[in-house]
């Protein structure tokens, strides 16, 4: 099912936001709002200078919903010259050695023309460029602070659950398209965060979904969301994207965007493109 939002300013571009979002039924049936078809309810739980103009408005949130059950099967590198392959020593500090923001934290996603907050420099356990050979090591979102625009424009967090039929349709097209991503320059972090229908993750459920997917981009475990959690989950997918330079949210997500999550990622580079970086 897709939920469609009404039309949001993007500059001089009008687009219409639609996702679709896994929520707690077990069944598979959709829902609309907070209660499901069966009865059941959602989940929920100074930078470049430019002639750029900071004033365009960003999309915002999508909402979605239904899921159905079930794991990923267990089927089953580290990308050349990448600097997000091996996390720096000092999780403070980007991989060039520049300080994550500490100014302007918050929870907030920018609307229109009213910036977004920051978000703060999470940590997690997992595998850098889906590489586990090292066994678990700590990425935190400094890896991805880009204010030069190096590496990453912008970083989608793309947070999933293994019984999440949407989660696995998005990111085996992500793997698929990867090299078109790092082409745009757009970063992507994939923290697991329910086995089972609200069961932390573990893991033995990190590695069965980066093997089944064959990950080419860093995934790692967030059980039960306890980092992403609070910034306004309600459904899988639940996608947050952050403009690099800044480490702003953007927007949050919850679903699969109706066009594609490549589509809309492009969407907020030409925006990154367009806009000089929030300052606070």
């Amino acid at each position: 099912m897709k939920l469609t939002l009404a039309p949001l300013a993007f500059g001089a571009l009008s687009i219409v936001v639609g996702a679709a979002a896994c929520s707690s039924a077990e069944d598979g049936t959709p829902c609309s709002g907070t209660t499901c078809a069966d009865g059941g309810t959602k989940t929920s739980t100074k930078q470049p200078t430019s002639s750029k103009t900071q004033d365009a408005s960003a999309p915002q949130a999508d909402s979605g919903s239904p899921q159905d059950s079930g794991t990923p099967v267990d089927s089953g590198g580290k990308d050349s010259g990448k600097v997000d392959a091996s996390p720096p020593t000092n999780s403070e500090l980007n991989p060039y050695g520049v300080a994550y923001p500490i100014k302007g934290l918050g929870k907030a996603a920018r609307k229109g023309t009213t910036p977004g907050s920051v978000m703060a420099n999470l940590k997690f356990s997992g595998y850098p460029n889906g590489d586990g050979s090292k066994g678990l090591q700590t990425i935190s979102l400094a890896n991805f602070f880009d204010p030069q625009m190096k590496q990453f424009k912008i970083l989608i967090i793309a947070g999933t659950a293994n019984w999440c039929g949407y989660c696995k349709k998005e990111i085996p097209e992500i793997v698929s398209a990867y090299t078109q991503y790092q082409a745009q320059k757009i970063g992507v972090l994939n923290p697991v965060m329910e086995a089972t229908t609200g069961q932390a993750s573990t893991q033995t459920d990190l590695d069965i979904w980066v093997k089944a997917y064959k990950h080419n981009f860093t995934a790692a475990l967030d059980p039960a969301g306890q980092n992403l959690g609070s910034y306004g989950l309600s459904g899988y997918p639940f996608n947050v994207i952050l403009d690099a330079r800044s480490m702003e949210i953007l927007a949050v997500i919850n679903g699969s965007p109706s066009e594609g999550m490549l589509t809309r990622a492009k969407t907020y580079t030409s925006w990154v493109d367009k806009n000089l970086a929030t300052t606070y």
